[in-house]
C-alpha cells in the first residue's frame, strides 16, 4: 500500500514538472517571420495583393494575400538564405525582392511599393536594405563563425 502512494506521488510530481517546462520549450524557436505592407505610388494600401515567399535553395513556397489595409504576413518561416518575395496586384507591375536572409527569431519587415503598369512589367529589387526592428525592444544577434574565429582569446578556446 505504501509503495503505491510513493509511485503515485512520484508520477504526479513528474507530470507537474513536465507541464511547467512546456512554456519554456515553446519559447525556443528556430524560425523567424516576414511581414509588411503593400502600397501604391501614393502610399495608399493595396488590398488583395498576392504575396509569394520562395526559398530559392530548397524550392519551398508560401503564399498569402494582403488584407484590406495592405498588410501581409508569414508568421513562421524557417531560417535560411536566398529567400525572395514576389508581390503582384491587378493594374500594377510585379514587385520582386530577392537575396533575403532570415535569421533566428528575426521579425523581418518588407514593405512593397507597387508601381502602376501592366502585369507583364515587373520591378526587381536585388539589394537588401538594413533592417531595423522598431516593433519591440528585445535585443539579439547571430554570431557568425568568422566573428568567432577572429576573437582575441589569448590562447584560450571560445568553446570553453
Amino acid at each position: 500500500m505504501r509503495h503505491g502512494r510513493i509511485t503515485l506521488g512520484f508520477l504526479t510530481a513528474f507530470v507537474i514538472v513536465l507541464l511547467s517546462a512546456v512554456p519554456l520549450l515553446r519559447a525556443q524557436t528556430v524560425s523567424g517571420s516576414i511581414s509588411g505592407q503593400v502600397t501604391d505610388p501614393s502610399g495608399a494600401a493595396v488590398p488583395s495583393a498576392s504575396v509569394t515567399l520562395r526559398n530559392q535553395d530548397t524550392g519551398a513556397v508560401m503564399k498569402t494575400a494582403s488584407n484590406s489595409s495592405g498588410v501581409y504576413g508569414f508568421p513562421v518561416v524557417p531560417v535560411g538564405k536566398n529567400y525572395s518575395v514576389t508581390v503582384g496586384a491587378k493594374g500594377f507591375r510585379t514587385y520582386v525582392q530577392s537575396g533575403i536572409t532570415l535569421l533566428i527569431n528575426q521579425d523581418l519587415r518588407l514593405d512593397a511599393k507597387l508601381t502602376i503598369g501592366s502585369a507583364q512589367q515587373s520591378v526587381e529589387v536585388s539589394a537588401q536594405a538594413v533592417q531595423v526592428a522598431t516593433e519591440n525592444t528585445s535585443m539579439g544577434d547571430v554570431i557568425e563563425s568568422r566573428k568567432m574565429l577572429s576573437l582575441p582569446l589569448n590562447g584560450r578556446s571560445y568553446i570553453d
